[in-house]
């Protein structure tokens, strides 16, 4: 039987410095325009590598590459690995394999009105991108929203989103330079959607997702936690006990045991306020939902070495906009500003790696009529062991 959390709200301040400093934002993209979904990995040479979507015109929108041998100095020239001249590519995912061989996947002819977008897949092997695409999706059209994970045996899992018995998730596997079949995890009239895998010291994935029930729609939409372990999809357990929207992302501790950090409604008002909400598992149960704050956007969330959370959120304030981070101290969610500007950030991706935690994201630079600028951005902070004292002001 699926499981069922209950719900406790937590409110907390929001603490406008810590005692670290992120370093100033570098600008990954070189083309002004709408830079957008971007994802990043880093290899075992510690070279960080980066994709994002770029949008020529409403329905043409390529796949842009850029790589920093210097942990984000620098970046190089962005190179079109897409090199399509007229159809609309989205949301590229990335990851490196144990040689250093990078795997893309992203969704195709994203502006098909016919249903027909694919999934495809291209490979970096150290000296070029294969010139030609692989159609993952073959006999699927209308997939789309792809993810990439790979565990610890260069097993690549490409799984993507089709609107196949109500929404379900389905995927494939790339072993020995060869894609399996195409396989659904949970073959029902419920909607399942992946949203993140993360591979746990067991090699593991430990999934977050959404479900709603036959019979219902979006709004119906509930966190899920659910794992594919020992080769076999276990039975979800539900999160969330409203609406949930987006920044829905998953990191594991050094205990192999996994925390979410989603974004949800918290009342049915009209409109209904939101809140970033977190949940972690401890081995046998997942705590009571708290909320860290109202009125965000763009979740995400990592743990680092010291098996220490961070979260991250864009939210709303009077004049603007504030990226906050956020961390546990004295068993309260005390948060840094990163940023303050007129339009936000977006696509919030976390990584942590050694001594640093790296963020990537969008920002929004200019807003003119119904349309925006903005750019790939990253940045970093480094990963100290202790938390300093120092004194805080509220806001």
């Amino acid at each position: 039987m699926k499981k069922m959390l209950l719900f406790l709200i937590s409110f907390v301040f929001v603490i406008n410095s810590f005692s670290q400093d992120w370093t100033e934002p570098v600008q990954i993209n070189t083309l002004q325009g709408y830079n957008n979904n971007p994802d990043f990995c880093i290899d075992n040479n510690g070279t960080l590598h980066c994709v994002w979507s770029y949008k020529i015109e409403q329905n043409h929108r390529i796949i842009y590459y850029s790589k920093s041998v210097d942990d984000g100095m620098t970046w190089s020239t962005p190179e079109n690995v897409s090199q399509n001249t007229s159809l609309w590519m989205e949301n590229p995912h990335i990851v490196s394999d144990s040689q250093n061989s990078l795997h893309l996947t992203y969704d195709y002819n994203t502006g098909s009105t016919g249903g027909g977008t694919l999934i495809v897949y291209k490979k970096f092997n150290g000296n070029y991108w294969s010139s030609s695409h692989d159609t993952l999706s073959v006999g699927w059209p209308g997939a789309r929203h792809n993810r990439l994970v790979i565990d610890q045996n260069d097993k690549l899992y490409c799984f993507w989103f089709h609107e196949y018995q109500n929404g379900t998730t389905l995927y494939r596997i790339l072993e020995n330079e060869i894609w399996g079949e195409i396989t659904i995890p949970y073959n029902n009239n419920d909607l399942i959607f992946f949203n993140k895998g993360f591979i746990d010291g067991s090699n593991n994935i430990r999934c977050t997702g959404a479900h709603h029930s036959d019979g219902q729609s979006g709004y119906d939409d509930r966190v899920i936690s659910f794992n594919f372990i020992n080769g076999l999809w276990d039975e979800w357990v539900q999160l969330s006990d409203n609406t949930s929207w987006g920044g829905n992302d998953i990191a594991i501790n050094t205990n192999n045991h996994p925390s979410i950090a989603w974004r949800q409604y918290t009342s049915n008002t009209i409109p209904p306020n939101d809140g970033t909400l977190f949940s972690k598992f401890n081995g046998n149960y997942w705590s009571y939902p708290e909320i860290i704050v109202e009125d965000p956007s763009a979740q995400a969330i990592a743990i680092d070495k010291n098996n220490k959370i961070h979260i991250v959120d864009n939210e709303k304030f009077e004049n603007g906009y504030r990226l906050i981070h956020y961390q546990l101290v004295n068993n309260e969610w005390v948060g840094e500003i990163i940023k303050e500007d007129n339009h936000g950030h977006f696509d919030n991706k976390f990584i942590t790696n050694g001594q640093y935690i790296y963020l990537l994201n969008g920002k929004v630079d200019t807003i003119i009529g119904s349309s925006s600028e903005t750019s790939i951005i990253f940045k970093k902070i480094r990963n100290f062991n202790k938390h300093k004292k120092q004194n805080h002001t509220c806001i």
